[in-house]
């Protein structure tokens, strides 16, 4: 059962108050040498003004042969790099995550099926909208709800509860530290189906049987950093317009309603969640091209799906499938 224990830890395991560095190395700080001070006063005590001191330095800059435009394109690569390898590590992670897409069959026996198990998931999607929770938090309970699925073999009685366990671990795991709901509240707003103890219960079940995996990155996460490599893309003014304009908020809202109606589907566990992601982005992006009129002047495939493809390191083949699935279930195409 996780734990909501307040005290501090070290990376050696020892409790450590938060005041007790300070304090002891308080008396290490060592004051500034008279040779700094003298050098600061001079430099400041000096009759130049701001305007003088500018062209001073710029004069300096171009001598010594550096340009100072290339500053903000340096920055801009190495924020892009970074962005990038933050979605190469999901990538990389998301396998460690997947449920068996044909669980139903193979494990359940088919004692349940898809309306029972959207049930169970639209209850849990009821309570993070209730408590404003980040849609992740969501897309992190389905995730671990399919897995559990994947493992063991439940009866339809038990898959309210297990959801409820499973968006009990998601919320403490990626909201805020204690802001996760208690106990009495899942059990009213599951009508009281089943009691405290039974949550506590399946709770510590459910981390044993996931071996502690439990923060796969879901397809919201996906989103984010997809659009946030992509915005940095050379030769992409479509991308670089969607992400630096009001664009970008629209697109996001509509990829995250998408990834929440595929998380609904069981047609949807054949796909990976950065599969989601892209086609979502991609459907998001036509919708909004549409309602500005540019769908006409713009090329889809060149300007917004072709760097998400480069970025995501996907296949074309494999995204015509996965958006005809989205298009199926959007409600506002």
């Amino acid at each position: 059962m996780i734990s909501n224990s307040t005290t501090t830890a070290s990376s050696d395991g020892m409790s450590v108050s938060p005041t007790t560095n300070f304090r002891q190395k308080s008396h290490l700080r060592q004051p500034f040498s008279k040779s700094k001070i003298s050098h600061r006063s001079k430099s400041f005590s000096m009759g130049t003004s701001s305007k003088k001191t500018e062209s001073l330095m710029s004069q300096q800059s171009c001598t010594k042969g550096i340009n100072v435009n290339n500053y903000s394109s340096n920055s801009v690569k190495k924020e892009q790099s970074v962005h990038y390898k933050r979605l190469l590590r999901s990538l990389e992670a998301q396998q460690r995550y997947l449920p068996n897409p044909n669980y139903m069959k193979r494990v359940q026996d088919d004692s349940i099926n898809e309306t029972m198990r959207k049930g169970a998931l639209v209850g849990i999607a009821k309570i993070n909208a209730h408590l404003k929770y980040h849609p992740e938090t969501f897309g992190i309970a389905v995730n671990l709800f399919d897995r559990c699925l994947s493992k063991i073999q439940v009866r339809e009685v038990h898959l309210q509860l297990i959801a409820t366990a499973c968006f009990l671990i998601a919320s403490k795991t990626s909201e805020k530290w204690l802001t996760h709901p208690r106990f009495k509240e899942l059990c009213i707003a599951a009508d009281h189906r089943f009691s405290c103890a039974d949550i506590r219960r399946m709770e510590s079940l459910l981390v044993k049987k996931l071996s502690w995996n439990l923060t796969p990155p879901s397809s919201y996460l996906f989103v984010e950093q997809i659009l946030s490599s992509c915005e940095f893309t050379e030769g992409s003014s479509t991308m670089m317009f969607f992400t630096r304009h009001q664009q970008r908020g629209e697109m996001t809202e509509i990829a995250y309603r998408l990834c929440s109606s595929a998380a609904l589907s069981y047609r949807f566990l054949k796909y990976t969640p950065s599969m989601v992601a892209l086609c979502s982005i991609m459907i998001a992006s036509q919708h909004i091209l549409a309602r500005n009129n540019m769908l006409n002047n713009i090329n889809l495939n060149t300007s917004v799906l072709k760097p998400m493809l480069d970025v995501t390191q996907t296949k074309p083949e494999m995204v015509a499938q996965c958006v005809d699935d989205l298009m199926k279930i959007s409600a506002f195409m």
